[in-house]
Order: structure tokens, then sequence, then C-alpha cells
């Protein structure tokens, strides 16, 4: 019990489990608009490109564009896996998107500035591509 409670007075923690959770909601309601399961889908530029394209969007519409999203979902999977670090992969899937820091092995703190943007991209995403919006099917 004690370390549980350790763990969730642990800000960097609190914030990781916002973010996993924020990409998660965002992934599924995604998913559920296209008319699929979140594991019939690619990575979020796979499922956002999807998306956007329902309400004839792109990514261009968005103020960070593809890079921002991708950036959120980097900084997801190395919460989400433990290492809390870009792995190599991770590192490539940045540079094809035109982003060159962080680096392979480098560490993603994160701090509440970072995890409101990144949830500010998530909430923009969903909303260009018409989640939630009643008049948009």
């Amino acid at each position: 019990m004690k370390d549980h409670l350790d763990a969730v007075r642990d800000e960097e923690t609190l914030l990781a489990s916002v973010v996993i959770h924020s990409y998660a909601l965002a992934e599924s309601a995604a998913a559920e608009r296209l008319g699929g399961d979140a594991r019939d889908f690619g990575g979020i530029e796979d499922w956002g490109t999807r998306l956007l394209a329902t309400t004839g969007s792109t990514w261009d519409c968005l103020e960070q564009g593809l890079a921002g999203a991708v950036e959120v979902a980097v900084f997801r999977n190395a919460y989400a896996h433990g290492s809390r670090r870009i792995d190599a992969s991770a590192a490539n899937r940045l540079r094809h998107v035109g982003i060159k820091t962080p680096a392979d092995g480098d560490l993603v703190p994160l701090d509440y500035p970072t995890v409101k943007q990144f949830r500010g991209r998530l909430r923009e995403l969903m909303n260009l591509g018409g989640v939630g919006r009643e008049s948009v099917s």
C-alpha cells in the first residue's frame, strides 16, 4: 500500500497517467467514429488522418499538425511501456515528421504545461475530426 501511495504522490506518474488515459480515450473515440476498433488502425498517423478526412480536414488544419500528434503518441508510448525514454523506433518516428529531439535514449520528462499542451492537441484533433458533434455524421 505504501508503494502505491508513493507512486500516486509522484507528480510525473500522475501526469503520465493523464496522458495515457487521454490518448486512449481519443483513440477509442476516433475508432468508434470510424466504425472500427482501436486495434484495427495504425498509430495516430493512421487513425488521425482517417478521422480528419471525415470532416474534410487535414493535419495542416491543426496548430501543431501531424508532428504535434506524433509527439504526443511517442511520449505516451514511452510512459505506457514503462521506459520513460525514447527508443530507436520512436526517434525514427519523430524524425519522420521533422522533430529532431528528443533522440534515441533521451528521457522524456512530463510536467503540467506539457500535459496540458498534449491534451489540447488531442482535443483539437477530436474537434476537427467531428468527435462529439451532433451535426457531423
